[in-house]
């Protein structure tokens, strides 16, 4: 896992805006995503469509409200001041939605 937090870790310092991760294992990919999200001392606020966005260092966090729709959870993230690495894991079939890629390009 280590070496996956720090590929992760030098994407995170080279400035890339979007990074996709494919992977059959949820679970374990998020605590990549946690650990890096820790060295790079960044929050980390994950998205899924069931809960909407949450914070992502926290078993049980509660959902922020109205952030179950994609268009309104990328609208909640855009409004996000702080250093912040936005997961999302449910993202991948509403891309079609051009309420989704308005928000998503803001």
């Amino acid at each position: 896992m280590s070496s996956d937090v720090d590929r992760l870790d030098r994407l995170f310092l080279g400035g890339h805006p979007c990074i996709r991760m494919q992977s059959y294992e949820e679970d374990e990919a998020l605590e990549v995503i946690r650990a890096a999200s820790m060295g790079a001392q960044r929050d980390l606020h994950v998205w899924t469509l069931l809960d909407g966005v949450t914070e992502g260092m926290l078993a049980d966090a509660r959902p922020v409200p109205d952030t179950v729709n994609p268009a309104a959870a990328l609208f909640h993230m855009s409004r996000v001041r702080e250093p912040s690495i936005f997961c999302t894991l449910d993202l991948a079939p509403h891309l079609d939605d051009p309420h989704v890629m308005r928000a998503l390009r803001r």
